[in-house]
């Protein structure tokens, strides 16, 4: 969208639909079930088969605030790119998606205390 290249964005939509497939599905990180991913694994420790980041070692059970909070900014920025592209379907989808991933994100993450 920064760029103002629809060609670029149209180029790599379907790269993103499939990347958002794996993310959202209960197969994968099943993010579209609660608003929340859970990463595949929670051991975080380089060479490990799937490991959920590198920026830590400490075991978060599955769902990991900074893996979380790039997702929730990603949802909106990908309900911006279909928006501007003119695809309704997916900007509605994306927009919703964005919408519930928010609250779970502050239910899960945050500690008023």
């Amino acid at each position: 969208v920064n760029t103002g290249d629809k060609d670029f964005i149209r180029s790599v939509w379907p790269i993103l639909e499939k990347v958002w497939h794996y993310i959202l599905s209960p197969y994968g990180m099943n993010m579209a079930s609660t608003g929340v991913a859970e990463t595949p694994t929670a051991h975080g420790l380089p060479m490990e088969a799937t490991a959920d980041n590198f920026w830590d070692v400490v075991n978060f059970g599955g769902r990991d605030a900074i893996i979380n909070a790039m997702l929730v900014t990603a949802l909106n920025a990908t309900y911006e790119m279909a928006r501007w592209l003119g695809d309704d379907e997916s900007a509605k989808r994306f927009h919703a998606l964005h919408a519930k991933s928010v609250p779970a994100f502050n239910e899960m993450f945050w500690n008023e205390s």
